[in-house]
């Protein structure tokens, strides 16, 4: 699938509104396409089962002994009713992201349909014929953002946001014609002005880069643009290989600096929490696949922890309120709520 990595890296959106954008402002960039929304009364039962990893273990391999890489014994996990990715051969297949309020979403990509977990409500997207979708993040007011590719050509016919509550949903109220690299080697990432897109395979001293240019500005659920949000974070790498995560609160900054391998081929997902820290998650499956992911939690008093996560290479959403949903053949969809 060749939006797969740049999906991947952008599940969870961490940013809060500094203020609201007028609701009834007209987007400057495109009409809206008319799309339709369903509503599927369901009950949904919350889950009761727990799974608990074992703790450290070591395997002894003269004349060496090696520590085996398992998952933290701290975290526990509980399994989420929601579908696997079934994917087809064309590429088309449905992934989970999280809203700004942490509201879990199972999205269908090429014609997008999109079904809110927590009461089973149903907004279909129509982009036309000629368009496969791909969904990127939700951004305030549960506003989803998509990439179009077409369906011919796989060339990128740019990016759409659809709101997927009231009266709008479905429908497409704001569009950018920047054409996206469809390779899969680049990744959407998410600053206080809009969505920027960040090219793989190193760095620089900082990602995204000060001038990256906005692919898409933020836009409320009426298609009108919205002010830059209070928070965002991002990347600063120095000479000797440290690389500091730092979170700004309205020109406020808060620093974690670690002394590991952050980054890779790809910008490593970190988002902002409620609390003021910060979550990122470190994987290179090309780079280094035999190295195990890694969450690292940066705490509002400035310390680090890290929290070893083996089997778990990419996460579905990392969430505002510390917790984090994966997934894996076995054990489908869980989720776990940091200590």
């Amino acid at each position: 699938m060749p939006w797969g990595r740049m999906s991947a890296g952008v599940l969870a959106l961490s940013l809060f509104a500094a203020a609201c954008g007028d609701p009834d402002a007209a987007s400057s960039v495109t009409e809206p396409v008319a799309g339709s929304t369903t509503e599927v009364a369901t009950t949904t039962t919350e889950p009761t089962s727990f799974t608990t990893f074992p703790a450290a273990t070591s395997t002894t391999v003269a004349p060496t002994t090696t520590t085996v890489a398992v998952m933290d014994p701290r975290l526990t996990f509980e399994p989420l009713d929601l579908p696997a990715p079934d994917c087809t051969e064309e590429g088309a297949c449905t992934m989970v992201l999280a809203t700004t309020s942490g509201r879990l979403a199972a999205v269908r990509t090429g014609d997008p349909e999109i079904t809110f977990a927590d009461n089973g409500t149903t907004v279909a997207v129509d982009v036309g014929a000629a368009w496969a979708a791909w969904p990127i993040m939700f951004g305030p007011e549960d506003v989803l953002y998509l990439s179009l590719v077409d369906r011919a050509s796989g060339e990128s016919g740019g990016m759409i946001a659809v709101p997927t509550t009231g009266s709008r949903a479905g429908r497409t109220v704001a569009s950018s014609n920047v054409l996206l690299d469809t390779s899969g080697d680049s990744t959407i990432v998410a600053t206080a002005a809009g969505l920027v897109q960040v090219g793989c395979c190193g760095h620089g001293d900082r990602q995204p880069a000060v001038d990256e240019p906005v692919v898409m500005g933020w836009v409320s659920a009426n298609g009108g643009a919205l002010p830059p949000l209070a928070t965002e974070v991002w990347i600063e790498y120095a000479a000797d290989g440290a690389a500091t995560v730092v979170r700004s609160d309205a020109g406020t900054e808060h620093r974690w600096t670690f002394d590991g391998p952050i980054g890779g081929r790809d910008m490593p997902l970190v988002v902002a929490t409620t609390d003021g820290g910060v979550l990122l998650w470190q994987y290179d499956g090309l780079g280094a696949p035999d190295v195990p992911p890694v969450l690292y939690e940066g705490r509002p008093d400035g310390s680090i922890d890290r929290y070893d996560l083996p089997g778990f290479n990419y996460p579905s959403a990392l969430l505002p309120d510390r917790s984090l949903v994966l997934f894996t053949a076995d054990a489908g969809y869980v989720r776990t709520q940091l200590p």
